[in-house]
């Protein structure tokens, strides 16, 4: 029991539960340390409102929610591993990589998204699939449409603006308009709007 004229404190010895109980806060003073097991394992305060939590081995967080409450930004300065879903759940969330953002996914604040890289490469080992009925990869330059690739009714079509050059279906080719000097090698039928040059 700590008797004082303004205030009174005390630590309780709990037998049963084995440890000490405190009745108010404590405050340690400047950098002081809380150590556990050994001078290596503790939580102190390196500078005026920064609390350190230093580990020799591992630190462990276990809970079913870890809530991080940071108003400007978390710093990760090492490898970051994720073991299941990542999820950027803002309507406006942006993912950068690279120093200068070099490569970034942005949310649109609907439903679709952006990836920009610059140069933007696709290196996979296995099949890169895209499939929706009616789906579009659109080409630009500078903001301007020049060409698209559209998967319809099984068909791959390519365009130059809005006209569609040539359609694959099955084993076939058909090309619309002028087809430039060239061998033209085909295993099917091969059918053009247009003439052969």
């Amino acid at each position: 029991n700590f008797n004082a004229n303004t205030a009174d404190g005390v630590i309780t010895w709990m037998e049963d539960e084995d440890y000490f109980k405190f009745s108010d806060d404590i405050l340690m003073n400047s950098t002081e340390k809380i150590q556990f097991y050994d001078t290596g394992l503790y939580i102190y305060s390196s500078t005026d409102g920064q609390l350190d939590v230093i580990a020799d081995t591992e630190l462990g967080i276990t809970a079913p929610t870890v809530d991080i409450d940071a108003s400007t930004e978390v710093n990760v300065s090492t490898d970051l591993k994720v073991g299941d879903d990542l999820s950027l759940t803002s309507d406006s969330s942006v993912f950068n990589m690279g120093a200068g953002n070099d490569f970034t996914i942005t949310h649109d604040g609907t439903t679709g998204a952006t990836i920009a890289g610059n140069p933007l490469t696709l290196d996979s080992g296995a099949d890169i699939v895209l499939d929706a009925e009616g789906a579009d990869i659109i080409l630009k330059d500078g903001g301007t449409q020049y060409g698209t690739l559209t998967n319809s009714s099984s068909n791959l079509l390519i365009k130059s603006g809005s006209t569609t050059a040539a359609t694959f279906s099955g084993a076939n080719v058909t090309l619309a308009g002028t087809v430039g000097s060239g061998a033209i090698t085909s295993t099917g039928s091969v059918t053009s709007g247009g003439s052969f040059i």
